[in-house]
């Protein structure tokens, strides 16, 4: 081969490779542009100030929280979440941990091992586990509710327009698994069931003067609806999957039962009397009540399958509840009060302005304006409910 053929392939060979480094650079240019909400250098330095905050910093108890609103409370598997408007707490025996969260007009929803803090009227939100995050992501519509089931599926409701909404339903990877656009009513409640397979779908309208509440079953693999049940002159506050696959719904004046078959089977109603306060757990039902006679007091009952358990009465101003395993806690006015059924096990002097309390495992927590202190049960709640 003579000296000018070699010239001419380097030469080829030259230009091969400035056109395929042309072409990196080009492949590489469109793939930043059609990312670029996600690589520019304003991105990129916002994952990073978010990497910081999946380290937390220990505290002991009592808990500082002076200067912060708190903006939820609910348990994380074995401790407790506690949401303020600059951060959030994992409620451990021992000790807490705070992390930070950008978050604004923060909200909250748990069940089981899973979180998801949102931004109602945002954009963004945070997808936690007992064992840590998951993820943080932003969605392209403004949230107005969010639910998350205890296999980590989780719900996102947008406004689309002010009479349209869209209901997105993702599992814990992610990946949208069911979507559905409502109009007219306005959606008041999600609800999951224990597998996250099922969806309860609460709706609120107005016929001929009258207050008409909806819940619409969805299921999540299919899309379609398993049963629509109407609830009329009630207004519904809430709805519980029972670990048998029956319902409980919470209204303003009823407790209304269902089995498997979402069938009615009981119902506990309270018309004449103010309900203050509820919790659930494992197919128990808590109520708070103002009793009758505003000088007497207050009373706390508890029912399963709508059959009532046990009741509380309170000759104080009970104001927070919280159930677990057959143990309830009441924050009445002076006193931190825990019960084993209808036995006391712990009575303590509350603080000033303490305002939530929670029960988690071995643990009840007692939540105030300033601060969170944390107390040791004597026995840990048998896994059998009384």
């Amino acid at each position: 081969m003579t000296d000018e053929k070699l010239r001419k392939k380097r030469r080829r060979l030259i230009r091969l490779r400035r056109m395929f480094g042309l072409f990196v650079l080009i492949v590489l240019g469109a793939v930043v542009c059609l990312n670029w909400d996600y690589l520019s250098p304003e991105a990129i330095l916002l994952k990073i100030q978010r990497m910081g905050s999946l380290t937390g910093t220990t505290a002991d108890y009592p808990l500082d929280i002076s200067g912060r609103v708190v903006a939820a409370v609910g348990r994380l598997g074995n401790q407790g979440l506690l949401v303020t408007d600059s951060g959030y707490y994992r409620l451990k025996p021992n000790k807490a941990e705070e992390f930070s969260h950008s978050l604004q007009s923060v909200s909250l929803s748990t069940a089981g091992d899973y979180a998801i803090l949102y931004e109602k009227g945002g954009s963004d939100y945070i997808l936690e586990s007992a064992g840590g995050r998951i993820f943080e992501n932003s969605i392209g519509g403004t949230i107005r509710m969010a639910e998350v089931a205890p296999n980590g599926n989780y719900a996102l409701l947008l406004q689309v327009t002010n009479y349209a909404s869209k209901l997105n339903v993702y599992n814990s990877s992610g990946k949208q698994l069911f979507s559905n656009f409502t109009t007219g009513s306005k959606i008041s409640g999600i609800s999951f069931n224990k597998n996250g397979s099922l969806c309860a779908v609460t709706t609120v309208d107005t016929q001929g003067g009258g207050l008409v509440s909806t819940v619409t079953i969805y299921n999540i693999s299919s899309g379609e609806q398993v049963k629509t049940l109407t609830l009329t002159d009630l207004l519904c506050i809430r709805v519980y999957f029972q670990n048998d696959g029956g319902l409980c719904i919470t209204c303003d004046e009823s407790a209304i039962f269902y089995n498997s078959s979402f069938e009615e089977k009981a119902r506990v109603d309270y018309k004449n009397r103010s309900l203050l306060a509820y919790a659930w757990d494992d197919g128990d039902l808590a109520l708070l009540f103002q009793t009758d006679d505003p000088l007497s007091g207050r009373s706390v009952e508890v029912y399963r399958s709508g059959e009532l358990l046990y009741r509380i009465d309170s000759d104080r101003k009970a104001k927070g509840i919280s159930l677990q395993k057959g143990r309830l806690s009441i924050l009445d006015k002076e006193e931190l009060l825990v019960y084993q059924g209808e036995n006391r096990m712990m009575e303590k002097a509350a603080a000033a302005g303490s305002a939530r309390t929670l029960l988690v495992g071995n643990s009840v927590f007692e939540i105030a304006q300033n601060q969170v202190a944390a107390y040791r049960l004597n026995a840990a709640p048998d896994d059998q409910n009384p």
